[in-house]
């Protein structure tokens, strides 16, 4: 259910323990990984202001 906010108030945070899982499962088979951030530009974080 991660990842579906349609069906999960919490999706957010499921979705970050599920990344962080492959992640390690990544990191077992010997693949490196990292964290990226995408800012949706409706966001406060997302505007710049002059």
């Amino acid at each position: 259910m991660g990842g579906r906010p349609s069906i999960s108030k919490y999706w957010l945070q499921d979705a970050s323990i599920a990344s962080a899982f492959i992640w390690l499962a990544a990191e077992e088979e010997g693949l490196g990984g990292a964290f990226g951030a995408i800012y949706h530009s409706e966001d406060a974080e997302g505007i710049r202001k002059a």
